[in-house]
């Protein structure tokens, strides 16, 4: 019934964001802008579909991380791992492990903790073959692998595109 009845959700979204900067300059500039997130929210969502409530939080969050910057990627690494542990030891249903590695692996790319996240990434594609973020898993980390000058990782992931059938995103790539 839920998957056939639109439901309405209400979203508390909480930002931890450095406005160290903003109180500085007093400048708007240089805040977190809650209308435009607000409205890029509200935007997307309509083009989505989620089983789960928690898939949509994941979203959200990677949304507000990637295109606003705003939040602390340095904090949601440990929050992804953490939420990992109970994935790993099967107290929560493997549904979620796709969103978590996927999150934790965008957080450790974000800041620049390139080994970490490569690892996130291929922990990605191996455990969750079948997941939504699989094309992305592979770019994203041929991106961090390329940032680091690390050819031999590029051509590992490239070779691994190819016997996971993409082998028309490693010609891309």
């Amino acid at each position: 019934w839920e998957r056939r009845v639109k439901q309405k959700v209400r979203i508390d979204l909480k930002i931890f964001a450095d406005a160290a900067r903003a109180a500085k300059r007093d400048r708007i500039e240089d805040t977190v802008n809650y209308k435009s997130i607000a409205k890029k929210i509200l935007q997307e969502i309509p083009q989505t579909q989620f089983r789960l409530v928690e898939s949509l939080a994941s979203f959200i969050g990677r949304l507000c991380l990637k295109e606003f910057k705003a939040g602390r990627y340095d904090k949601a690494a440990g929050l992804y791992e953490k939420a990992l542990e109970p994935v790993d030891k099967g107290r929560v249903r493997a549904l979620h492990k796709p969103y978590v590695l996927f999150g934790l692996a965008e957080s450790l790319a974000a800041t620049k903790e390139d080994e970490k996240a490569l690892a996130a990434y291929a922990r990605l594609r191996k455990e969750c073959a079948d997941s939504p973020f699989r094309r992305e898993a592979f770019l994203n980390a041929l991106g961090c692998a390329r940032s680091k000058n690390d050819t031999d990782a590029v051509g590992r992931i490239i070779s691994e595109m190819k016997a996971a059938g993409e082998s028309r995103l490693a010609l891309e790539a």
